[in-house]
């Protein structure tokens, strides 16, 4: 496994947007 390249706030934001596509999760990219 690498190393955590996403904090886990980033990875629930990710996880979120994935859910909630009205999240503009592009401007965390």
């Amino acid at each position: 496994m690498m190393e955590n390249s996403f904090t886990p706030i980033e990875h629930m934001l990710n996880f979120r947007a994935k859910r909630q596509k009205d999240f503009p999760i592009r401007k965390f990219c």
